[in-house]
């Protein structure tokens, strides 16, 4: 399991709270952290606002949580795909 530095300032009972709300259950904060980047980041969210939610103080700290889906590559390029 990571260590929880990452959500050293989160007032824990919050943290708990949004977890359960969420159905989070038996994850480490650096799983729910990399999840939340990738839903934010998945859902068009900007990055500065993302960067806030999940705490990221730096934008390639940030994006080394986002990684890219083999349904996304597959999406972009069908973007561009030439008929």
């Amino acid at each position: 399991m990571h260590d929880s530095a990452c959500l050293r300032d989160t007032n824990y009972a919050e943290w708990h709270e949004v977890c359960d709300r969420l159905e989070i259950r038996d994850k480490d904060a650096y799983t729910v952290r990399h999840a939340m980047t990738m839903r934010l980041d998945g859902n068009g969210v900007p990055l500065k606002v993302g960067m806030s939610i999940t705490g990221h103080k730096s934008e390639k700290m940030y994006l080394r949580y986002r990684q890219v889906g083999k349904g996304e590559q597959e999406a972009a390029l069908a973007k561009i795909a030439v008929e």
